[in-house]
């Protein structure tokens, strides 16, 4: 290939690329709530923290050419903007800024979307609940069928401490605790979202189980939001925990953040680490699609703060569980 041939190539290079990281950029900033590219945007989103990648290949082959390339000149500037601006939006997942915890005990909490009918079953629940030592479990889309199991793997007496369990042939969102639990309710309209109230260390710990609508049906998946939104500023809870089906780079994430919610990434700067989908249960053109989106999140509210995280494989699932152990501020 000629020298002027490689050059016409990397010109297209630069260019698409820099288009392609501008679109996550839009995605970022432009959801709409209506329209024909509402879903698509809503997708994009999750693609977010990847625009790093193609913006630092842009600016790398833009400097390559700006001796022999006018334009290129314009297309380095916008592409290091824009990895600057991606690397301020990521910044808050790798900084570890929480406030120091008080001493005496941690509360553990696991959220974990079984998947249901296809995914971990109950024994598997149950072993992976007991491996975490958790305390609290929030478990998404399970069946009355996983939950018989986790009742014959010995569910009673590791989780005294129970919400409602899913009728038979259908799914729910289910709470399981070591702590005494009281005022059980399921917000309204909400899909799958509990509200409970942990008694922990002689105090009342305020806890939402999360599941909202995914995104493949915007409407709903914006309607949870919403409803979800209400009932924090009504009930400011202290914990939340479950499969949000949202990113930090989502709206409506965002704006549950901004009622003074802290993730429990941000708090431990874990990094990021999408937790969906897992297990190659997802595919594009055949293809097992990678983690690409952080959706499970543990959230704090004031008062607490989150001493450690990790992630934990689930059997069969397409998410990965979220562990998070939590204490109250020094």
């Amino acid at each position: 290939m000629t020298g002027q041939r490689r050059q016409r190539v990397l010109r297209v290079v630069v260019v698409l690329v820099l288009l392609g990281g501008g679109v996550l950029t839009l995605a970022r900033l432009w959801q709409p709530a209506a329209g024909p590219l509402q879903e698509t945007m809503i997708r994009l989103a999750a693609l977010v923290p990847l625009a790093v990648l193609p913006y630092a290949v842009a600016a790398l082959g833009a400097a390559l050419l700006v001796r022999r390339w006018r334009p290129a000149a314009a297309l380095l500037v916008l592409a290091v903007a824009g990895l600057a601006l991606h690397l301020w939006w990521l910044t808050p997942a790798f900084t570890d800024d929480g406030p120091a915890a008080a001493d005496g005990p941690r509360l553990r909490v696991l959220t974990v979307n079984a998947l249901a009918y296809t995914g971990a079953s109950g024994a598997d629940l149950v072993r992976l609940a007991r491996g975490a030592d958790a305390d609290v479990v929030v478990v998404e889309e399970l069946t009355g069928e996983a939950y018989e199991q986790a009742l014959r793997a010995g569910l009673v007496a590791a989780y005294a401490h129970r919400s409602w369990s899913p009728d038979a042939g259908d799914t729910a969102t289910m709470i399981w605790s070591h702590l005494p639990m009281s005022r059980l309710r399921t917000l309204p309209r909400a899909s799958g979202v509990l509200s409970a109230t942990l008694r922990w260390e002689g105090r009342d710990v305020d806890l939402l189980g999360v599941h909202t609508g995914p995104p493949v049906w915007p409407h709903t998946w914006r309607e949870d939001h919403a409803d979800l939104l209400r009932a924090v500023r009504r009930e400011r809870p202290d914990l939340l925990a479950g499969d949000f089906n949202a990113t930090t780079d989502h709206l409506p994430l965002r704006r549950l953040l901004g009622e003074g919610l802290r993730d429990a990434v941000d708090l431990t700067g874990s990094g990021w680490a999408p937790t969906w989908p897992s297990h190659g249960r997802q595919h594009l053109l055949g293809v097992p699609l990678p983690r690409f989106a952080a959706i499970d999140h543990v959230l704090v509210g004031r008062g607490w703060t989150v001493t450690s995280l990790r992630r934990v494989e689930v059997p069969r699932s397409d998410h990965t569980a979220v562990l998070a152990v939590v204490a109250p501020v020094a």
